[in-house]
């Protein structure tokens, strides 16, 4: 892309600093953000002021890493925690009803997964009950936690998220946003 993506201009803010913002407007009580490729010159662009930047060393290995570090460090911040939101910053549409949602249907069904579900798939943002972070701990590579959504279907309460499907995985990508965001 020619730059880091989590600092391409959304709305008033970087992707980074939007989902951040959303974070925050939702009520979260902590709010993680874990840094790889560029973490240096991604971090001068978040307003700290109720963040913890992490840095993932092991960037390179693939997602997997930087959700490891994220609920271990969750866990050290707040060893009573009861549940993470995993999120990534290329989802524009991440807002803070939705993740509120995340956490109400947590509440009222007891699942102990709560996914986005857009275009038939289940995916970020996702919240993962504690009794789960056995598991994401022991993920690796470039996956995700994508396998334990699947392999726990019975578990997963569904969110919609109808516009989850929108991620910007490149330069079209983006300049699709633009327009769309610019049209509106």
């Amino acid at each position: 892309m020619g730059q880091p993506k989590q600092l391409l201009k959304h709305n008033e803010a970087n992707l980074i600093q939007h989902v951040v913002d959303e974070a925050l407007a939702a009520g979260a009580q902590k709010v993680l953000v874990v840094l790889g490729s560029d973490g240096e010159k991604i971090s001068v662009s978040i307003n700290k002021s109720r963040v913890t930047i992490l840095h993932n060393e092991k960037w390179k290995e693939g997602i997997a890493s930087s959700i490891r570090v994220g609920v271990e460090q969750a866990k050290l911040q707040s060893p009573a925690i009861n549940a993470v939101i995993l999120m990534v910053c290329d989802q524009p549409y991440v807002s803070a009803p939705l993740l509120k949602n995340l956490v109400a249907q947590h509440i009222e069904t007891g699942k102990p997964i709560v996914a986005a579900q857009y275009k038939n798939t289940l995916g970020t943002p996702v919240l993962f009950h504690k009794t789960f972070f056995p598991a994401l701990l022991k993920l690796s590579g470039d996956m995700g936690a994508k396998n334990i959504l699947l392999e726990h279907k019975e578990q997963v309460q569904p969110v919609r998220f109808p516009l989850g499907y929108i991620d910007i995985d490149n330069m079209d990508d983006y300049e699709m946003l633009v327009k769309k965001n610019s049209s509106e």
